[in-house]
């Protein structure tokens, strides 16, 4: 009876981590094998495969999130109303800025270039957060935004030049009444100015 559960244990052992997902496949809302299933299927009765299964799912959990936003920064609350709507409870990023807020990188340029949704924006011209405000006669028409943008968020597309907002006061007083749409904004701890000019072509 005793060589015959060594022989059990040993068999088990044998079997390595491809073969446990093989039998339980791991994805973002799956459940972890009980040790009931995990037994009967020759595995360890440990938990060091049923770990090493929740680590994996935790990664494509982090990965499934951060992909709703490719070229936008998250906020927790976003990444929380995800998170229910999955109906995640355990197992799951939290976020946070140390979390799925923390770990979102700016997109590159390609990738930019290539995001659907960015290029439907310039398509139509309406982007999130940016509105045309009437400042009367004297000042005409101008672009306010209506939230707060994070660093490194895409903010519209534009055709121009940016130069410090030193150098944009300077302008402006020499525009008199040539058209030109002025955009002030701050660059981290810098004051810039985007000068708008008629897209190419």
């Amino acid at each position: 009876m005793a060589t015959s559960s060594m022989a059990s244990t040993s068999g088990a052992a044998r079997k390595d981590f491809a073969e446990f997902v093989a039998r339980f496949p791991v994805s973002p809302e799956g459940q972890p094998p009980s040790k009931r299933q995990r037994v009967e299927s020759g595995f360890p009765d440990d938990r060091i495969f049923y770990d090493k299964w929740r680590t994996t799912q935790y990664a494509k959990r982090e990965e499934y999130l951060l992909s709703h936003f490719t070229v936008r920064r998250p906020s927790a609350a976003k990444v929380a109303r995800i998170i229910k709507q999955e109906g995640w409870k355990v197992n799951c990023p939290k976020p946070v800025q140390e979390d799925i807020v923390g770990l979102w990188t700016p997109p590159s340029k390609a990738a930019v270039e290539e995001d659907r949704f960015i290029l439907r924006c310039v398509s139509k011209q309406t982007w999130s957060g940016l509105v045309i405000k009437d400042f009367g006669a004297k000042q005409g028409l101008g672009v306010v935004v209506t939230r707060t943008f994070s660093k490194h968020d895409v903010v519209c597309d534009y055709h121009g030049r940016v130069i410090s907002a030193a150098e944009g006061r300077a302008m402006v007083q020499g525009l008199h009444d040539e058209a030109g749409y002025l955009f002030f904004f701050k660059a981290g701890q810098r004051d810039r100015m985007h000068r708008s000019t008629p897209e190419p072509g």
